[in-house]
């Protein structure tokens, strides 16, 4: 899958808000961040949030999923970027 497909089909979701959990460096947060979407990556990483945190974009955490608090609500999104298959693993909540 493609960034562009991963992308698009985020924001076919319509979600207003999305936590990204395994974000790396944070390319899609910024992406979806510069179409208008709130966007919160975590990553357990240093390096990789230090590097997200420096491109911008969105906000960015050291953080694991496990730790992570569950964001629910409508219009929003969470992701697990770090599977094989990005588009299985969004779950609107």
């Amino acid at each position: 899958m493609t960034n562009r497909a991963i992308l698009d089909t985020v924001l076919a979701l319509r979600a207003r808000r999305v936590l990204d959990i395994g974000c790396g460096e944070g390319w899609l947060g910024r992406a979806l961040g510069a179409e208008g979407v709130a966007v919160t990556g975590i990553d357990a990483v240093d390096s990789l949030i230090a590097e997200a945190r420096r491109l911008g974009g969105a906000t960015f955490a050291v953080s694991t999923a496990s730790s992570a608090r569950t964001v629910r609500g409508n219009g929003r999104a969470k992701l697990r970027t770090h599977v094989s298959s990005p588009a299985a693993s969004v779950a609107v909540t």
